[in-house]
């Protein structure tokens, strides 16, 4: 997003240069009412699709916290009265509806991001993302239909988690190799797309203090209430507009 424009307007206005109106609706959305492009309906639908992500996930883990003290949280089980189930359904359904949105806001602007080869990028991180989650629901499915069997030493889910701590190691040697070619430093060499862009914006170096604190999370968690806000503002004058029209 912060390819095609320093700010919302920008990224709006790079949007409406496409010259299309409204968005090719993926499977299995194919048949939905397709995204208009212009107005900001898409930027909004895409941006709040994948911040959900962020607070379902962020509640789950806190709520996973408690579950585990009390003893309700269930692993390997996927009992209807313990969380792990319905921490298996909810935050499923949350990931697939944010990496939908995110293959959406690649599909529609692929041609304006294609100087920083974002497929590679986002193919590298989401499934490290997604792909170790899904690993871990078809464990517990596993360990539910007695599939993993404890031993002497290694309780069931002792072994669920080991099996699943053990795997990811393997996983990120290998995700970091891909990640080595997916975000190269030649991105940010002289000349690079990288480069180009910061400097085409008029983008200014910032001190290691400022960055670091950048790479806190507590941006994204501003940034969705400022979306949340505007979003539901936007949303309560659609619906003013429309009661006026009645």
């Amino acid at each position: 997003l912060t390819f095609i424009g320093r700010d919302e307007a920008e990224a709006q206005r790079t949007i409406d240069s496409l010259g299309r109106s409204h968005a090719h609706m993926m499977f299995p959305l194919c048949k939905v009412e397709p995204w208009r492009l212009q107005g900001g309906q898409f930027l909004r639908v895409t941006g709040l699709g994948v911040f959900q992500y962020v607070w379902v996930r962020t509640f789950f883990a806190v709520v996973g916290l408690v579950a585990e003290w009390t003893g309700n949280m269930g692993e390997g089980k996927l009992q209807w009265d313990k969380l792990e189930l319905w921490e298996l359904i909810i935050v499923n359904a949350s990931q697939s509806w944010a990496l939908y949105c995110l293959v959406m806001f690649y599909h529609e602007l692929v041609v304006p991001l294609a100087d920083i080869r974002p497929f590679f990028k986002f193919v590298s991180i989401k499934c490290v993302i997604f792909l170790s989650f899904w690993q871990g629901a078809f464990i517990s499915l596993a360990a539910h239909f007695d599939l993993v069997q404890e031993t002497e030493m290694y309780t069931e889910e002792d072994i669920e988690k080991g099996l699943q701590d053990f795997l990811i190691c393997v996983e990120m040697a290998l995700a970091a190799m891909i990640h080595r070619s997916a975000f190269s430093h030649r991105d940010f060499a002289r000349g690079g797309p990288l480069m180009t862009h910061l400097r085409a914006v008029g983008a200014q170096r910032r001190s290691a203090k400022v960055a670091m604190v950048e790479m806190l999370p507590i941006e994204v968690v501003s940034e969705v209430q400022e979306g949340i806000a505007a979003r539901a503002s936007a949303v309560a004058e659609a619906i003013g507009q429309r009661l006026k029209s009645a």
